[in-house]
């Protein structure tokens, strides 16, 4: 109904407006309406339908760092949230193509997450304890990996990389991850004359951290909490097969090289793509748990 200027009063309607039968037809359409509202189950009439058309609605599992990660081909996708109180346990890949992995020493299980929008907590590493991935890759010359973590090591600590051994310290390793003593992060491959990315800021703070490392055919790039914090040119690493570790490697000959070859502190999310990620995905992966 439309309300017709030259009969609003100063205070709204005048009275004969609602006189006559238009004023009558309105008058008992309101108290209808009002009739409707008042009885149960005819609320129905005043709802509205979502039709969901081409563009689909993402549902609310994708906005998290497992949902980023198996959007983004995740090869390995390990959460590292098993309740852990024995050496030896399985770490399981949710990447949906069951590649588990294995803890080795002592690894317990922490209630802290680094992941925000998947808290069921970590795994917290120390003095003898890693874990490995279960199939060897031949010489990865193009991939992404990424993990959050959380120390205040003063020794350093090796985070992630790759060997030629799936148990004990490999005898020929590239591709390494790892924090310097003061807390620097430092991406290094060695395919026959080390290459190195290191960043400016330390982060064994305490505080949990997002860390990825790539390469491919434009060059290796490290990000740190979202954000590129160096690249080089670099684009091809040693030839040796192995299996890809976490908190524990050989980092004979890189710069820098931390006093402990293990990582003291708590990891989360690990994950390897067999792609070089833009930054614009990696830093949604950080966004998305931060």
């Amino acid at each position: 109904m439309t309300d017709d200027p030259q009969r609003l009063g100063r205070h709204g309607p005048s009275r004969a407006w609602l006189r006559g039968p238009r004023g009558f037809v309105c008058l008992l359409g309101l108290v209808l309406s009002l009739f409707a509202l008042s009885v149960p189950g005819t609320s129905g009439a005043y709802s509205a339908r979502v039709v969901n058309t081409a563009n689909t609605v993402t549902t609310a599992a994708a906005f998290t760092c497992a949902g980023l990660a198996t959007a983004a081909n995740a090869y390995y996708l390990y959460p590292m949230d098993e309740v852990l109180p024995i050496a030896g346990a399985t770490m399981l890949d949710t990447s949906g193509n069951s590649r588990n992995g294995n803890y080795r020493g002592l690894s317990l299980h922490s209630g802290s997450s680094g992941c925000s929008s998947d808290p069921d907590g970590s795994t917290t590493f120390g003095l003898g304890s890693y874990a490995s991935t279960p199939n060897q890759i031949n010489s990865p010359q193009v991939f992404t990996i990424e993990i959050w973590f959380r120390t205040t090591s003063i020794t350093g600590a090796y985070i992630m990389g790759f060997g030629n051994l799936q148990t004990g310290l490999p005898t020929v390793s590239d591709r390494h991850v790892y924090l310097t003593n003061a807390g620097k992060l430092v991406f290094g491959i060695n395919p026959g004359t080390v290459q190195t990315i290191t960043s400016a800021s330390s982060y064994n703070d305490g505080a949990w951290h997002f860390v990825a490392a790539t390469l491919g055919p434009s060059g290796m790039a490290l990000y740190a909490d979202g954000v590129s914090v160096g690249t080089n040119a670099a684009t091809t690493a040693a030839t040796n097969n192995g299996y890809w570790r976490v908190a524990y490697g050989n980092l004979t000959g890189y710069p820098s090289a931390p006093t402990s070859n293990f990582f003291a502190g708590q990891l989360d999310y690990f994950t390897y793509y067999q792609s070089a990620l833009p930054a614009s995905v990696i830093a949604s992966h950080y966004a998305v748990g931060d």
